[in-house]
């Protein structure tokens, strides 16, 4: 994603975009690499034996320790040497909460408790654990780094070091572009049609940018 002025631009089909892209597909060509669909089927296969090697969100390491029977290692994304200032923070995603306007002081009251509740730092931790969750202030953090708790929020500390390797920019900065269904959804069938052989990595980026053209205004 680009930023110009207050218009948020999609931008995924510059170079090192579609050499990542046009590697992966020679990689499903020579089935080195599977697609198995665009929501979780590939974690279901991870977890059934089937793949050695996913990229998924910190979420599902808790799900993987109870399901899979095998020992599961953790490791941050890999990267492309040549980028200059390589590797880049990832994005954090995830689920949010908001509190609206116009109610009544006992509704906030309540609220600001669960907040407080959330914030807790043994229940940060149980929600780590259980959940896959990543600390929502500084005790959270705090907490999730002891020692007894290694083994259990591997997937914790890799997704803190992916979000924290260097200070954020504005290219680094989350965006609420890459969550929107409508951005997903064309994604999705662009690399669809290149899994497919129907479009080359160029042209199914430059198709996605041209046909989310008119969805990024702010």
């Amino acid at each position: 994603m680009s930023t110009a002025g207050k218009r948020e631009v999609l931008a995924v089909n510059n170079l090192l975009e579609v050499k990542h892209l046009a590697m992966m597909k020679s990689w499903v060509t020579s089935r080195y690499m599977h697609v198995f669909g665009n929501g979780t089927d590939g974690e279901a296969q991870f977890a059934s034996g089937n793949c050695a090697v996913l990229t998924a969100s910190s979420n599902a390491f808790p799900t993987f320790k109870r399901s899979a029977k095998f020992e599961i290692g953790i490791a941050q994304l890999p990267h492309h040497d040549d980028v200059p200032g390589s590797p880049q923070n990832t994005l954090a995603d995830g689920p949010a909460m908001w509190v609206g306007a116009g109610k009544s002081a006992a509704q906030y009251k309540t609220a600001a408790r669960f907040v407080a509740f959330l914030l807790e730092p043994q229940n940060q931790v149980e929600m780590q654990v259980n959940l896959g969750s990543l600390p929502l202030n500084r005790a959270g953090l705090l907490a999730s780094g002891s020692e007894l708790l290694r083994s259990d929020l591997l997937n914790v500390t890799t997704a803190i070091a992916q979000l924290t390797n260097k200070p954020a920019t504005n290219a680094s900065r989350a965006s609420r572009l890459a969550g929107e269904s409508t951005v997903r959804r064309v994604l999705n069938e662009e690399l669809d049609n290149l899994w497919a052989d129907r479009k080359p990595a160029k042209g199914a980026l430059d198709s996605a940018v041209t046909r989310l053209g008119g969805c990024c205004a702010r």
